[in-house]
């Protein structure tokens, strides 16, 4: 196999056939949408759906070899909007379990000339062994900020790094392999990295490699940064502190079981 944690500038679809037999815990990945299109989507006025001639080979291709390489209690969260979302679960669906359609509600309105768009879909789909999420409450709807357009960003179609580090959090472990076809600047390694999982990723555009590479060596020093902020947080408490068991942010729980004791002294 390729060197682990390291994105290959290398086109995936040669690649992912030479990847062994489940060996991926975990496949979160960003294809391009609607491929062939301008940014509206638009041919002659109206939106040319024969493109979609174009989709299903890709889609068929990836989720065949998805399907080989996954563990058989991996999954695959892919990206996609509501033009591409019929292919995808169509392709998905011959090969794996399609369990849900998450929709990622950005929490604002996007640009748009009729109803503003507001949410992307992310298809979660898994194999026959695949566990529930560790948090069983949560819904199939996500409110995360987007990366907003009015600032630099990294890649036209970047994700917010939140977004990939909730679905490592809830679906793998420490030491898991991710794979990330479509790596992009490489959101999804950052969330690995920050994480402690296993990556494998793929970029065709060297300059998004680099800037990865630039991002990488930003967020170590962030982290840096923080665990300094952490430290001496620390050393103020234990020496202004009198009480050794201090705790700057009191939870839930001990506040109201403080008040329940106050209302009984009343």
């Amino acid at each position: 196999m390729l060197e682990l944690n390291k994105i290959h500038c290398l086109d995936c679809l040669e690649e992912l056939p030479k990847i062994e037999d489940n060996s991926i815990d975990c496949i979160i990945t960003d294809p391009p949408y609607f491929i062939g299109f301008n940014s509206s989507a638009k041919e002659g006025g109206r939106q040319d759906y024969g493109n979609f001639t174009m989709l299903k080979p890709l889609f068929s291709i990836l989720f065949k070899e998805f399907e080989r390489i996954l563990k058989p209690d991996g999954r695959v969260f892919m990206f996609t909007d509501w033009r591409t979302y019929p292919i995808v679960n169509i392709c998905a669906s011959e090969f794996m379990r399609v369990s849900n359609l998450i929709v990622w509600d950005y929490g604002w309105i996007k640009a748009g000339t009729q109803f503003r768009f507001t949410h992307e879909f992310i298809v979660h789909a898994t194999m026959h062994k695949a566990k529930s999420p560790k948090d069983r409450a949560m819904s199939d709807v996500w409110r995360i900020k987007p990366i907003n357009f009015t600032t630099k960003r990294n890649h036209p179609a970047e994700k917010p790094v939140e977004i990939i580090r909730r679905m490592l959090k809830e679906c793998t472990e420490e030491g898991d392999l991710i794979l990330d076809c479509f790596m992009g600047s490489g959101t999804t390694a950052i969330a690995c990295k920050q994480l402690n999982r296993n990556f494998l990723g793929f970029e065709i555009n060297q300059r998004y490699i680099d800037t990865y590479n630039s991002r990488l060596e930003q967020d170590n020093l962030t982290k840096f940064e923080m665990s300094n902020e952490q430290e001496l947080l620390g050393n103020y408490k234990s020496k202004n502190s009198p009480d050794s068991n201090f705790n700057e942010f009191p939870s839930s729980s001990n506040n109201k079981k403080e008040q329940r004791e106050k209302v009984n002294e009343e």
